[in-house]
């Protein structure tokens, strides 16, 4: 049987789903089983390793930030995004993104899951 070959939306929408669905996993059980403090504190520490990261790989200015995040959300998450601005200050505008759905759908997940009836 052949495999077909996806379009580069289609694999972005693949994609997308299959990341969100691995992020979801692991923060719906941080916050049952350690609470939303937990959460608050693996993501700060996740971003302190990303900033070192991006700083390993000379991404040192807020337009290069942007530009960085910008190009991943467009082009492996077919995100709608915008950059503007200089190195001292850049505005990165996300009309449609997996970070806009990942809030949303977190915030849905994590109402239904930790309110008791």
């Amino acid at each position: 049987m052949e495999i077909p070959s996806l379009s580069e939306e289609e694999k972005q929408k693949l994609f997308m789903e299959m990341w969100l669905g691995a992020m979801m996993g692991p923060m719906g059980f941080i916050m049952r089983k350690l609470g939303p403090e937990a959460l608050e504190e693996l993501n700060e520490e996740s971003a302190k390793h990303c900033a070192a990261d991006m700083k390993e790989r000379g991404v040192d200015d807020a337009l290069k930030f942007a530009m960085n995040y910008g190009v991943v959300n467009k082009n492996i998450f077919g995100s709608d995004v915008e950059v503007k601005g200089n190195p001292a200050k850049a505005i990165l505008d996300m009309k449609n993104s997996v970070s806009i759905l990942i809030k949303t759908t977190s915030f849905l997940y994590f109402s239904s899951h930790t309110h008791k009836a």
